[in-house]
């Protein structure tokens, strides 16, 4: 992508929606990730307001209320600073803009230095109760300081309004997930119609084209009967109207040039299909078609600029691309959505956009009762080891933990697939329903990704651990890389008793015959039996034997299917387990209290 000389590097937003307080950089690309109403939206709603070229209609609704307001403070204000740095060929950002470059006699006086004599354009946007209007006005100013996050409010403003003219080579074009490239094709105003209303034809081009299309419409017109008889009864225009030496025609297709792009179509034909026009094709291939229509203006708008030696930039606000979209085509738009032209903001609900995304172009929005956080990830604070395994084991296949209101972080398949049917009965809904998400990390030593990641983001997360001491070693030492002395200081992190493992707590805990039902359930009434003749006296792993003699033998004989059959009895253990006579224990207490704990946080439904 060729640099078009500056960049937005960072938004602030006070008091507007759920926006309380936030500063978020940006990037070329940067991703707005989150849960339904986490603040997304209102980030592009906010930007549209400050850079977008038309007339904004503001109200109350745009201003932040809290909880225990009825209604909003006539004296409370929205604002939103816009920060805008000189970038080089290369997309870096530097100290200065150029002399004598576009940008600098497009702004003038207007660009500012902060307190390192570096050069910016800031733009405040205010949003405020007018007495005299009795109504909200919005007003859009420079700046003429940039002050850290702490006191950013109260930054000096420039007496110098922005105007259309400044903003008219940097614009935001939102596109919201209500996009349609049937409704593009004639709505005036859309990029659609921007881009083909001037198709560049010299007049006399146009004169020979409207010619040949009236020849052709009078040609259609003499061919068809019906056509003939309309026209005819046509005339009686000028009975009616008693306009003397006035004419009416019927024209099948426009006559003037002017007025052809207005009916055009796309058709789209599908491998050994018939060919149809896009406005009869599924949501998805339309509103993929109008973000591809954008793609194109943006692109011919900066090709022009060039041409003219001046300077467009173009920020695009895109709302949920993937909508509609199966899998491998979300993953082929990302790709599409990398090479646009300009800057690109985009609120996606993608796991596979987050996949061949980079860590550090991802904003993560959660909902915190009235008002919305912004999670960031500083790559500047990882080593290159902590960066590539954040890339390669969440981001590239587990981008879906960005989405989830809590974390439970697990060695092995016994929990992933027991822990959830527990949730279900203690909560009265699925993990997916509250918004949870149970992972096993694949072994002891897999943990600590997926915890940074979390505690980077802000999500809250728990962890169930086996209690070997080489199990509780490697926990420690995650701790301590996230900066705590170890386990203890992690109020979190469950430890299983007696250095069991999670298979081993559940008999300590006095589920042995619950664990002998689902072996039946699964392996048939014998089977426990039948292994202890086959296996007894058999080499384990490392050469010891097995000894199942004895009622502790016969539990260490449960103990062994249960850890060889992981996958096949997970499950019916679970159920098996929620079915025991005694009520108080039909669910593990340790995996109780954890789920107890999960509400402190997060809130939420308690036990049924």
């Amino acid at each position: 992508m060729q640099s078009t000389g500056l960049s937005v590097t960072e938004i602030r937003v006070s008091n507007f929606r759920c926006l309380k307080n936030i500063e978020i950089p940006l990037k070329h690309l940067t991703l707005l990730v989150g849960a339904n109403n986490s603040g997304k939206t209102a980030l592009l709603d906010a930007m549209n307001l400050s850079l977008g070229p038309s007339r904004k209609v503001v109200t109350g609704d745009d201003i932040f209320i809290d909880a225990s307001e009825i209604n909003v403070p006539k004296d409370r204000r929205a604002i939103i600073d816009v920060l805008i740095r000189p970038v080089d060929s290369l997309g870096n950002v530097v100290p200065q803009f150029p002399k004598g470059d576009f940008w600098t006699g497009h702004w003038g006086d207007n660009i500012a230095q902060d307190g390192e004599m570096s050069d910016f354009v800031g733009i405040r946007t205010t949003i405020s109760w007018s007495v005299v209007n009795q109504d909200y006005q919005l007003t859009r100013k420079f700046m003429k300081e940039w002050l850290p996050f702490a006191d950013w409010v109260s930054a000096e403003e420039s007496n110098s309004r922005v105007s259309g003219f400044h903003l008219e080579p940097l614009v935001f074009h939102f596109l919201d997930a209500k996009r349609d490239i049937a409704e593009d094709l004639r709505q005036r105003g859309s990029f659609w119609r921007r881009l083909t209303d001037d198709l560049g034809l010299s007049s006399e081009d146009v004169a020979v084209f409207e010619g040949i299309l009236t020849d052709l419409n009078s040609d259609i017109v003499n061919k068809s009967d019906v056509l003939q008889y309309v026209s005819s009864r046509m005339q009686e225009l000028e009975t009616v109207l008693s306009q003397e030496g006035s004419t009416a025609s019927v024209s099948p297709i426009a006559r003037h040039f002017r007025d052809l792009t207005k009916g055009v179509d796309i058709s789209f034909t599908a491998s050994g299909a018939q060919d149809f026009p896009l406005s009869r094709h599924g949501m998805g291939t339309r509103s993929l078609a109008s973000l591809i229509a954008f793609k194109a203006h943006a692109e011919w708008k900066q090709k022009q600029a060039l041409e003219s030696k001046a300077s467009v930039h173009t920020i695009l606000g895109l709302e949920e691309p993937e909508a509609h979209l199966h899998p491998q085509a979300q993953r082929s738009l990302f790709t599409q959505i990398q090479t646009m032209t300009g800057q690109r903001v985009v609120s996606t609900h993608s796991p596979y956009f987050l996949s061949q995304a980079t860590l550090d172009q991802i904003r993560l929005f959660k909902r915190e009762g009235s008002y919305s956080t912004v999670g960031v990830i500083d790559t500047n604070d990882l080593n290159p080891e902590d960066k590539r395994l954040l890339q390669t084991k969440i981001a590239q296949t587990r981008g879906d933990i960005l989405f989830a209101r809590a974390l439970l972080f697990f060695e092995g398949e016994t929990e992933e697939l027991a822990l959830p049917i527990w949730a279900h009965a203690y909560w009265g809904r699925t993990i997916h329903e509250l918004g949870f998400t149970f992972l096993g990390v694949g072994g002891m030593h897999g943990y600590y990704p997926f915890v940074a990641l979390a505690e980077k983001f802000g999500i809250p997360w728990f962890l169930l651990s086996d209690g070997e001491s080489k199990a509780i070693t490697a926990i420690d030492k995650v701790c301590e890389r996230l900066g705590y002395t170890d386990h203890s200081d992690c109020q979190n992190i469950s430890i299983l008793p007696g250095g069991a493992d999670f298979e081993k707590h559940l008999l300590d805990a006095g589920y042995v015959a619950e664990v002998i039902t689902a072996i039946a359930r699964v392996k048939g009434d014998t089977y426990v039996d039948s292994f202890i003749h086959k296996m007894h006296g058999q080499p384990r792993k490392g050469n010891a034997l097995r000894d199942y003699s004895g009622d502790s033998g016969r539990q260490m004989a449960v103990l062994d299917i249960m850890r060889e059959n992981k996958t096949e009895m997970a499950a019916e253990i679970a159920y098996a387990v929620l079915e025991t006579a005694n009520e108080a224990m039909r669910i593990p207490t340790l995996v109780k209290d954890i789920f107890a704990q999960i509400l402190g946080p997060v809130g939420g439904h308690g036990a049924k």
